[in-house]
């Protein structure tokens, strides 16, 4: 932990007392360690592996058929439908 610019100056008997009171905890693939809204009592370091952070954005119905309407404009005028290209 000494590598993490966060813990840097933190002495060695402060590092010791952060960690003992650490709990590892393995994760199942595709499950919500929080969810947002959600108070949370820990702080979360993950030591390894993949994650994903993500936020719902709630629109007006009138916002959102703008965008159906722009993603629909789009999709007609592409000549390869369900082809990515870079």
């Amino acid at each position: 932990m000494l590598n993490i610019e966060e813990f840097k100056d933190m002495s060695r008997t402060a590092l010791t007392k952060l960690i003992e009171a650490f709990e590892i905890v393995n994760c199942i693939r595709n499950s919500a360690v929080c969810t947002e809204g959600e108070d949370l009592h820990y702080i979360y370091f993950i030591r390894e592996g993949e994650f994903e952070v993500s936020k719902i954005i709630k629109m007006a119905a009138s916002a959102q058929e703008e965008s159906a309407n722009q993603i629909m404009e789009l999709a007609k005028d592409d000549p390869e439908p369900g082809k990515i290209t870079q």
